[in-house]
C-alpha cells in the first residue's frame, strides 16, 4: 500500500527475537517452554529449546490460530509498535493515553507478549517492545497506519472528551498583559463599539498573511506604543482596539508580538522597539503556509528563555519539521477528531526523532507539541490550518492563497489607498514602509502623507521607487497630482542633508575609478566632485576593489567619535546580499534566519479513518476454535486449579492447539480477590510487592461515592486494628493508603505471563 510505503516500519530479525528469549532469567524461560511446548526435559539446552520453539510457531496450523485471534485491538496495538519503530512501554501507553485506560492497555500488551505476538528487547540501554518477525506475513497482510485510528470493537475506552474544541480560538493567556489592562482594553471595546458586557464574543476570524502584516505595518509606525514593562500604553491600546476590533489584545495581539521576538524579527527592550531588518526582509520571502507556520512555533516559543541565535534557528528547523511533516499528513477538507490528530502528531513526532538520530544530531525533546496538543489546535485555528467542527472536532482546511492578475490597491485620492487581498505580504510590508495603515474592514486602507514618505526616504527609497511600485501594483496609472507631490517632497528632502555611513574620497587624478568595477557597485551616491558615499558599512570589500585596481596606500582616517586607531562600526547581523538582477525578494537568494526544513516522508492519512478497518471477519472461527479447545479440556480428568489455569489460558489466547493442553504445564496462579477475602487481598499485595506489579483497587470513598485506583504498591502497613495498602497511583504519582477491609476489588496486574515466583 501507498502508506506502508510512506510510514515506515521495520521488523526485527529472527536472531534479535531469539536473542532476547536467551536473555531471559532461567525460571522465565522454563515458563515460557511448558507454556507452548509442555514439559522440559533435564538436562536442557537453551538454544534448542528456541530453536524447537521457533519451529512449533512457524506451522500453520499455529500461524492461522494466531491470526484468527487477532482482534482490533491487537492490530492496534502492533500497529503502534511497529510505526512507532520499537517504542518503550511508556510511549505506547502515552499513544493510546486518550483512549484507552492505563489498566486495560497494559493488560492487552502483557497478553500480547504472553501471545509471543510481541517481545521485549533491550536497546541503547532502555527496554522496548518489538513484533515478532515469525508472524510477519501474517500481519502485513492489513498492516497500515489507518489501523491506529479504526474502531476497536467493544474494547473498554475512556469516555470521549466533552467539548474539546475552543469555544473561544483565542484563549490562550499572555505573560505580558494584565488585568488593569484587559479591563481597559474591554472599555476601549465598548467605546468604539464593541460587544455589549455579558454578550457573547464575535466570530472568530483566522489569521492571514496580510492581517499579521497589518499589525506589523501597526507596529513600525507607531511611536510611544509601549511602556518599560513591555506591555501598551494607554494611548497604544486604544489604536490597537480601533484597527483590530476582533482581535483580543491580551489573548492574540501581544501573544503574537511575543511570537515575532521569538522569531528574531523584532525586540522589545525596556518598552523599546527595535527591528531585524535582514530577518524580517527574509521572512517576506517565505511562502504564506511556511511563514504562518513558523509563526505558530514562535507563539509555541515565546515564553522560554531566549537562546543563542545558532540555537534557536537549529530548534526552530526541528519543530518546524514536526509541524510541516504533521500537516502534510493530514487530509484536505476532512474531519478530525482531537484523539486522531494527537495520535498523528506522535507518530510524526517519532518518525522526525529517528531521522534526527541516524543523522547524528541531538535528538530534542520526544513529544515537543502532543505534550499540550490541545494549544497546538488553536493556534492551527487561528491561522486557518484546522476549522472547529464541534465538539471534539477538526478540519483541515485547504490554504487559498492569492492568484496573479487578482486586484491589489486603489488609489482613492491624492493620499488614499485601498489595499485589497490579491496583494503579496511582500508587497503589503513594502507599502507600509511609506503609507500608514488607517483602518481595516473587508480590505485595508492606507494613508500616505509626508512625515511616513520622508522615512521611506532615509531608507533609501526614491519618488521614482514608490512612484514605479505604485504603478506596479494598480492596473491604471497613478494620479498625476500623486505624482507631483511625492517628486515636490523629494526635492525638499534633499534640500538639507545629513549623510551616515562611509565616505569614499578619491584625488582628481583618481576619480576615474569610481566608474570602473567592481568599485562602482559599492558607490551609492556622489557627493560632489571625488566624494562618494558608500552602500555598504564594512569598507574590507571597498579596499579590495580598490587594490585590485591597483591602489596601493588607502588612507583610513579615524572617526571624530572613535579617536586615534577607530574604524567603522560593523553590523552584528550578517548582511544579506541584494539581488540587482531579481530584486529584494528573489527566490535565488540564501536563507540565513529562516532555513527551509525538510518534511519527512507521509502521505495524507484519511480514506478510512474512524472505520473499523479490521473487522472480526475471524471472529467466527476464532469462536469455534475456542470452543474446541474447551471441549477437548473437558475431556481431561484434571485437578480443579488445573483446569481454571488451561480455561485462563484458552480464554487469553495463549492455547493455540490441543498439543499445549498437558497437565505438567501449568502452575495455579490467583489474580483476583472479593470482599471479605481478607488473606486473599493480603496475598496479592505480596506477590505484587515481590514482582512489581501493578494493582487494581475498587472500593468506597469518605462519602461511599465508589473509586477506582491503578498504581503500584508500595507498602502493606499494620495500623493497630488493620492492614492499609499503600498505593502509588498512574499516572497521577499519588499515594493513596487504604484499608484491606475497606477494598471490595483487587486484581493484580500481571507485567507477563512468566514471572518468576
Amino acid at each position: 500500500m501507498a502508506e506502508q510505503a510512506s510510514w515506515n516500519y521495520s521488523f526485527p530479525s529472527v536472531e534479535k527475537w531469539k536473542e532476547a528469549l536467551l536473555a531471559l532469567p532461567d525460571g522465565t524461560f522454563l515458563q515460557l517452554i511448558r507454556a507452548y511446548l509442555g514439559p522440559v526435559k533435564t538436562p536442557y539446552n537453551k538454544s534448542r529449546l528456541v530453536e524447537d520453539l521457533q519451529s512449533f510457531l512457524s506451522q500453520d496450523e499455529v500461524q492461522r490460530a494466531v491470526e484468527i485471534y487477532l482482534d482490533p485491538f491487537d492490530w492496534q496495538c502492533v500497529a503502534a509498535i511497529l510505526f512507532l519503530g520499537e517504542p518503550e512501554l511508556a510511549d505506547v501507553l502515552y499513544f493510546f493515553e486518550a483512549e484507552y485506560s492505563l489498566g486495560i492497555l497494559h493488560e492487552r500488551l502483557v497478553n500480547l507478549e504472553e501471545r509471543l505476538i510481541v517481545f521485549r528487547c533491550t536497546d541503547e540501554g532502555g527496554a522496548r517492545l518489538a513484533v515478532n518477525p515469525l508472524f510477519r506475513s501474517i500481519i502485513e497482510k492489513r498492516l497500515s497506519p489507518a489501523l491506529l485510528f479504526s474502531s476497536s470493537g467493544d474494547t473498554q475506552k475512556i469516555p470521549p472528551e466533552s467539548g474539546s474544541a475552543p469555544r473561544n480560538i483565542g484563549s490562550l493567556p499572555s505573560s505580558r498583559f494584565t488585568a488593569k489592562e484587559d479591563s481597559a482594553a474591554q472599555a476601549v471595546r465598548e467605546g468604539f463599539g464593541g460587544n455589549e458586557p455579558g454578550c457573547p464574543g464575535p466570530v472568530f476570524v483566522p489569521w492571514t498573511d496580510l492581517t499579521f502584516g497589518a499589525l506589523l505595518v501597526f507596529l513600525w509606525h507607531g511611536e510611544d506604543l509601549f511602556k518599560k514593562d513591555g506591555t501598551f500604553t494607554k494611548k497604544a491600546l486604544a489604536q490597537v482596539s480601533r484597527l483590530f476590533p476582533q482581535r483580543d489584545v491580551a489573548r492574540e495581539i501581544l501573544p503574537m508580538i511575543g511570537a515575532c521576538e521569538a522569531l528574531g524579527l523584532l525586540s522589545l527592550e525596556e518598552g523599546v522597539l527595535s527591528w531585524n531588518e535582514p530577518a524580517l526582509e527574509e521572512f517576506a520571502r517565505l511562502e504564506s503556509p511556511l511563514r504562518l507556520s513558523y509563526l505558530i512555533v514562535g507563539l509555541w516559543l515565546r515564553k522560554e528563555e531566549k537562546p543563542s541565535f545558532f540555537e534557536r534557528r537549529r530548534r526552530f528547523h526541528y519543530l518546524l519539521q514536526v509541524l510541516l511533516s504533521f500537516l502534510k499528513a493530514l487530509s484536505e477538507n476532512r474531519n478530525y477528531s482531537s484523539r486522531d490528530l494527537r495520535k498523528v502528531l506522535i507518530l510524526v513526532e517519532r518518525t522526525v526523532q529517528r531521522r534526527e538520530r541516524r543523522w547524528g544530531t541531538n535528538p530534542q525533546e520526544p513529544h515537543p507539541f502532543s505534550r499540550r496538543s490541545d494549544s497546538l489546535w488553536e493556534y492551527l485555528a487561528w491561522f486557518g490550518f484546522l476549522l472547529p467542527e464541534g465538539s471534539g472536532q477538526w478540519r483541515r482546511v485547504h490554504m487559498l492563497s492569492s492568484s496573479e492578475g487578482e486586484r491589489k490597491i486603489h488609489v482613492e485620492s491624492v493620499q488614499s489607498i485601498v489595499v485589497f487581498p490579491g496583494i503579496t505580504f511582500a508587497e503589503f510590508l513594502s507599502l507600509g514602509r511609506f503609507c500608514r495603515l488607517v483602518g481595516i474592514d473587508r480590505t485595508f486602507h492606507f494613508e500616505l502623507n509626508r512625515d511616513d514618505v520622508i522615512r521611506a526616504f532615509d531608507r533609501g527609497w526614491s519618488a521614482t521607487d514608490i512612484k514605479e511600485f505604485l504603478r506596479r501594483l494598480c492596473d491604471y496609472p497613478i494620479p498625476e497630482n500623486l505624482s507631483y507631490l511625492l517628486d515636490e517632497w523629494e526635492r525638499r528632502y534633499y534640500s538639507v542633508m545629513i549623510h551616515q555611513g562611509p565616505v569614499l574620497v578619491l584625488g582628481k587624478d583618481r576619480q576615474y575609478l569610481a566608474e570602473t568595477e567592481p568599485l562602482k557597485s559599492y558607490v551609492w551616491r556622489a557627493l560632489a566632485p571625488g566624494v562618494y558615499l558608500l552602500n555598504v558599512r564594512d569598507p574590507a570589500p571597498v579596499q579590495g576593489a580598490l587594490k585590485a585596481a591597483g591602489v596601493d596606500i588607502i588612507a583610513q582616517p579615524p572617526h571624530p567619535e572613535n579617536g586615534p586607531g577607530g574604524g567603522f562600526p560593523l553590523s552584528s547581523i550578517k548582511k544579506i546580499p541584494q539581488d540587482k538582477e531579481n530584486g529584494p525578494h528573489s527566490s535565488n537568494r540564501g536563507w540565513h534566519f529562516f532555513p527551509l526544513p525538510s518534511t519527512v516522508p507521509v502521505v495524507p492519512l484519511g480514506e478510512g479513518m474512524g472505520e473499523p478497518l479490521v473487522q472480526d471477519d475471524t471472529k467466527d472461527e476464532a469462536a469455534r476454535l475456542r470452543t474446541g479447545l474447551q471441549e477437548k479440556l473437558a475431556e481431561l480428568s484434571l485437578a480443579p486449579e488445573q483446569e481454571e489455569e488451561f480455561r485462563n489460558r484458552i480464554e487469553r489466547r495463549i492455547i493455540l492447539t490441543e498439543g499445549q493442553l498437558i497437565p505438567q504445564s501449568v502452575r495455579y496462579e490467583r489474580l483476583e480477590a472479593r470482599g471479605l477475602d481478607y488473606v486473599g487481598k493480603v496475598r496479592l499485595v505480596e506477590q505484587a510487592l515481590t514482582h512489581h506489579s501493578l494493582l487494581e483497587v475498587l472500593c468506597r470513598g469518605p462519602h461511599g461515592e465508589p473509586l477506582k485506583y491503578v498504581g503500584e504498591p508500595k507498602a502493606l502497613e499494620k495500623k493497630p486494628s488493620e492492614l492499609f495498602l499503600v498505593l502509588k497511583t498512574h499516572p497521577q504519582g499519588e499515594e493513596k493508603s487504604i484499608s484491606l477491609g475497606k477494598i471490595s476489588y483487587m486484581r493484580r496486574i500481571k507485567t507477563s505471563l512468566f514471572e518468576e515466583s
